[in-house]
């Protein structure tokens, strides 16, 4: 692409980069942070060469993946169609991301409220059957 001196890349990665963190989800949200900052910096050293980058912060699509979690099965989510479509967008348009409209709010105030926000989530992930309670497995 950079010899060409045209292209872009897509990074289809999830809005849980963009809000709180959630126990259960460490490895998937960590290795696609990982990846999304990596993608952030590469996209500042390709841009002077004609390459252009989008990242598709996907919400939550109803999927085999997430159908053994019954409380993603109550939460609105996408299908997998209208999920190919911000896809589809991303490569046709070329923004410099997608990211739905719930994601923004909850990204600032998750960072305006970084501590209760995490001991609220805690609380909710012990209530849900999560954790140890002082040395008792």
């Amino acid at each position: 692409m950079r010899e060409r001196g045209s292209g872009h890349i897509v990074n289809v990665s999830t809005a849980g980069v963009r809000t709180p963190p959630m126990a259960r989800w460490s490895a998937y949200l960590a290795s696609k942070s990982a990846f999304d900052v990596w993608l952030r910096c590469v996209a500042q050293e390709i841009r002077g060469d004609g390459v252009t980058t989008s990242t598709v912060y996907m919400g939550l699509v109803h999927t085999r993946m997430s159908e053994p979690t019954p409380l993603l099965n109550k939460m609105p989510g996408l299908t997998p169609e209208q999920a190919a479509d911000q896809v589809c967008t991303a490569v046709a348009e070329r923004p410099h991301n997608i990211t739905p409209p719930m994601v923004r709010p909850a990204d600032a105030l998750g960072n305006l409220l970084r501590v209760p926000t995490d001991r609220l989530l805690e609380q909710y992930f012990r209530r849900t059957g999560g954790g140890t309670k002082r040395g008792k497995p």
